[in-house]
């Protein structure tokens, strides 16, 4: 077996490139080694779990039954946390364990399997795990990790009994189980193990301060936190790197904290492949081809930049970005197609139909030879033209035939509901997603009492949740080519006013930064893609089947 501590001394040593974080987490290793203090490093402790790992069996793809060799940063890992002891009773010297690393790096599997370790082999009496998220469905899938590594090691499916909702250890009165902010019961808990998966995305530290305080009496409790980095520096977890950041500078001392922070420093240049391995311990064993398609992405489209930073390179953001610059959106304009151009082709519908004084927008989505053409319709009261209140030319686009208008200080929901009708017919339009938000619904119905068939309209909600796959197809169309659009300038406009807002997990949706910018259009197309895929179901937010 390779000395985990080569690891460390080739990161001193300028082999493996790494960031200031690690270079400073190992340097803390190796200076404590030569330190007469009050604890000592114990090399068999902290390769008895390095050896644990090593009976586990992979679950899934070309990895399926092959033992799990940790990867060097893995095992480096493993040997500090678990080598480091007290010498007034020998008991472990680190409480917390902080790792920041991007996706794909193989982090809920790495802390699945420390979760196992521990309850079979940390010497705990009644071992109590729990998997910390801010949903519980959330905390599952670092359960489900163990449960189906556990399932596929016959070495702890022996002595595990494995359910769906829980894993226990019968032997020892073990238990291991997954616990959100919004479970039922978080009470009378007695954990010898917690483990924290994405940490950024916590709003507060609740969770984590009540699994602290219930460790009680627990001899050597351990408290185990990974994440990527976060859409939110306002977010505690950031707060919390920034102490691990003091102590790995020597300016706080936390001699019961580890920390390993996988990024880029400032001065590298995040477009170099150089860039991208110092940031992902687990290179070697990406899909490197996927991730250059990404950065290649990254480099070239403007609102794939920010993504791939956070979740491929971990730098923190938390400011939203345009999501499409003119150019890009002018390059997808070709001359408008006839009506008998459009008719039969497979047309999919997208509507936002806001408040009764506002911008109203209907997007067809077109589909032919492999490629996606867009056709907007809009409609504003009278009143909006008049008035000018957002500093746009309704009045000159109503003319030119770009935006319909409706007479009055206000939409009235019928009229709407009879032009929408109007241009439905017209085409060969499979189905309509919409937002029942506004006048949403009373449009709806008024088609419904005229009708038009109910199993060709689909509610959504204006969440991460329904409108990341859409955007990510859209942003794929437009990157290759095969996106088209008519030139309307009021689309356009909507476009120009168009951000993106990323949740916790790296989920997208479009947002305004003003309430002056309407992106209806914006929001309406995105909803159009959603009815091509298959539109979300209101109550899942999964898709069906078209």
């Amino acid at each position: 077996m390779q000395d985990p501590e080569q690891y460390g001394r080739d990161i001193l040593s300028g082999k493996i490139d790494a960031g200031e974080y690690v270079r400073l987490s190992v340097a803390k290793h190796f200076d404590d080694r030569k330190k007469d203090w009050d604890f000592y490093f114990d090399e068999e402790a902290g390769l008895r779990p390095v050896r644990f790992f090593k009976i586990l069996r992979h679950w899934r793809g070309e990895f399926f039954n092959k033992p799990f060799i940790p990867e060097p940063w893995q095992a480096w890992i493993l040997f500090v946390f678990y080598g480091w002891k007290r010498k007034s009773d020998g008991k472990r010297r680190f409480k917390y364990l902080y790792i920041e690393v991007p996706r794909k790096n193989g982090k809920t599997t790495f802390l699945a399997a420390c979760t196992l370790y521990h309850i079979l082999k940390d010497d705990e009496n009644a071992p109590e795990v729990y998997y910390a998220a801010t949903k519980e469905m959330q905390a599952r899938l670092c359960l489900d990790e163990a449960r189906k590594i556990g399932e596929q090691t016959p070495e702890v499916r022996k002595r595990l009994v494995i359910r769906k909702y829980s894993i226990e250890y019968p032997q020892r009165n073990g238990m291991m189980r997954s616990l959100g902010s919004d479970s039922d019961k978080q009470d009378g808990l007695n954990p010898s193990m917690a483990v924290i998966d994405e940490v950024h995305a916590h709003k507060e530290f609740g969770m984590f301060e009540k699994l602290d305080t219930a460790f009680g009496m627990r001899a050597q409790p351990t408290l185990m936190m990974i994440t990527t980095a976060g859409a939110n520096r306002s977010y505690p977890c950031y707060e919390y790197r920034g102490m691990c950041i003091e102590v790995l500078k020597g300016n706080k001392q936390r001699d019961n904290l580890m920390s390993m922070i996988y990024t880029i420093d400032e001065e590298d240049d995040w477009k170099s492949e150089a860039s991208w391995i110092k940031a992902n311990p687990s290179w070697p064993i990406l899909n490197q081809i996927e991730f250059r398609d990404d950065a290649a992405a990254a480099i070239e489209f403007a609102h794939h930049e920010r993504n791939f930073k956070n979740l491929k390179l971990n730098i923190w953001t938390d400011v939203n970005e345009v999501w499409m610059t003119n150019e890009e959106w002018n390059g997808c304009a070709i001359p408008p197609m006839s009506d008998d151009e459009l008719k039969g082709l497979p047309c999919f519908a997208g509507a936002d139909f806001a408040e009764t004084k506002d911008l109203c927008a209907l997007v067809l989505n077109f589909q032919f030879n492999d490629l996606t053409y867009c056709k907007p319709y809009f409609w504003v009261p009278m009143k909006k033209v008049r008035e000018k209140e957002d500093i746009v030319d309704y009045d000159i686009w109503h003319n030119q035939g770009h935006i319909r208008v409706i007479q009055g200080d206000a939409i009235n929901h019928n009229e709407l509901a009879r032009e929408v009708l109007e241009i439905l017919h017209k085409y060969n339009v499979r189905g309509l997603t919409y937002d029942k938000y506004g006048i949403g619904e009373a449009v709806i119905q008024s088609m419904i009492d005229d009708g038009y068939p109910t199993d060709k309209l689909h509610p959504i909600k204006q969440n991460t949740t329904f409108f990341q796959g859409p955007i990510v197809t859209l942003e794929e169309r437009i990157g290759i080519g095969i996106f088209r659009h008519n030139g309307n300038p009021v689309m356009e406009w909507n476009i120009r006013n168009t951000e993106v807002f990323y949740d916790s997990y790296g989920g997208k949706k479009f947002i305004k930064s003003k309430a002056i910018n309407k992106i209806d259009g914006s929001v309406a197309l995105a909803m159009s893609i959603a009815e091509e895929l298959g539109a979300p179901t209101e109550d899942t937010g999964t898709f069906y089947v078209v």
